[in-house]
């Protein structure tokens, strides 16, 4: 098991789709074992640049596959939406306590 999320998310839509394929007979067990192969090469790869490229080759190479590569870069984007809005949500967190601030004596009102 990947333990990046977007790759692993991304095997889970992989799965999905080559087992779609089989049952619709689009694709062969046999082809599928090959494809799941390459897949699976990829997902060793555990570097998501790495990742990326080699999901790419492999869509070029079965253009069934498109949708999960896709699906991967959909997942690419809204974990960097999330990581920016993670940011924003700690500096907001980290504002939103001011310094306290203390009564002014009877000496500083006169």
């Amino acid at each position: 098991m990947p333990t990046n999320p977007i790759i692993a998310q991304t095997e889970k839509v992989f799965l999905q789709k080559l087992v779609e394929l089989i049952e619709t007979e689009a694709v062969s067990p046999i082809d599928g074992q090959t494809i799941t192969k390459e897949f699976l090469k990829c997902v060793d790869l555990e570097d998501v640049a790495k990742f990326k490229e080699a999901l790419n080759n492999l869509t070029l190479k079965y253009a069934d596959f498109k949708p999960v590569y896709s699906e991967f870069l959909r997942l690419e984007e809204q974990n960097k939406v999330d990581n920016v809005l993670n940011k924003m949500q700690g500096l907001m967190q980290n504002n939103s306590n001011p310094l306290p601030v203390s009564e002014p004596t009877a000496a500083q009102i006169t």
